[in-house]
């Protein structure tokens, strides 16, 4: 179950279940408004039977309005149908979940990488920096690889000496 900033694109994941019902995601709702970070300002729910009067309750109660997306409107959810697809290509067909918890480990880990060190080039200031140069040389310091989950997700920065 993740939750998604529009704006910034950040993603948090709110838990990882089995069998998701009415009381869970009310219980991942709470543990997401607890907080009052402002990442649930102007939320806008799926129409999922799910998500319902109590979770939108948890909302409303730290002064966020609601919004259902529209009838048979898949659009509505583009940003978060794009993230689970981001997953299912970066993890699904690289990790065989053993466990539950096994799995909650990997999807957190590529939160992370998604919030931290991917790029979101539809956002300004997220773009892959460009070289001030062509070519480098030894002195500019050692490019580094930084793997995540095994060597699923791999990430590079410069190492500045």
């Amino acid at each position: 179950f993740y939750a998604i900033r529009v704006a910034t694109r950040e993603v948090r994941l709110l838990g990882v279940t089995d069998h998701a019902n009415g009381a869970w995601t009310t219980t991942c709702c709470r543990n997401l408004t607890t907080f009052n970070d402002d990442f649930c300002r102007g939320a806008t729910l799926d129409r999922d039977p799910i998500f319902t009067e109590s979770m939108k309750a948890c909302f409303r109660s730290i002064g966020c309005e609601v919004q259902v997306t529209p009838p048979h409107s898949p659009r509505c959810n583009a940003f978060i149908e794009r993230f689970i697809g981001t997953t299912r290509r970066d993890l699904g067909r690289e990790i065989i979940p053993i466990s539950g918890d096994f799995l909650e480990g990997c999807l957190r880990s590529h939160v992370e990488y998604y919030n931290r060190h991917r790029t979101h080039q539809a956002l300004p200031g997220h773009r892959m920096p460009r070289p001030a140069r062509d070519r480098f040389s030894k002195d500019d310091g050692e490019i580094v690889r930084h793997a995540l989950i095994g060597e699923t997700l791999a990430f590079y920065t410069r190492e500045v000496a």
